[in-house]
């Protein structure tokens, strides 16, 4: 969807609303299971703003700008490694334990996506 409206609109007003419609979505969800909704302190203030620009601005950025030039299928295929690199940075930089369940899924994913960019059909990605 992201796709067909990145050949029409730009990036910036796309990941607004795609902020908004998420936000209004989850609401519900935040109000009835969590405690507080705003953050109480400055460096609460500060962890979710630096989460908002890093996250939603600077990744969902990218990915809706890399669609004009690349395939949602390649992107798609691409974006399965974000649980894989998230793992191996939280083990280099945190020294997070990674069991065998995470490396299970790791073989998983990335069979995966060998196979999907090493199919016939791929060559259309």
């Amino acid at each position: 969807m992201v796709e067909k409206l990145r050949t029409k609109e730009n990036y910036i007003i796309i990941i607004t609303w795609v902020s908004a419609i998420a936000s209004v979505l989850v609401l519900p969800v935040v109000i009835f299971t969590e405690d507080m909704l705003f953050p109480y302190s400055l460096s609460g203030w500060v962890s979710v703003m630096g989460l908002a620009l890093i996250c939603q601005v600077l990744g969902l950025g990218l990915f809706a700008y890399s669609l004009k030039r690349l395939s949602s299928g390649l992107t798609s295929l691409c974006s399965l490694l974000v649980p894989v690199l998230s793992s191996l940075e939280a083990w280099a930089i945190f020294s997070e334990t990674i069991g065998g369940s995470t490396l299970v899924s790791f073989v998983v994913i990335l069979l995966g996506a060998y196979l999907a960019l090493s199919s016939k059909s791929a060559i259309n990605v």
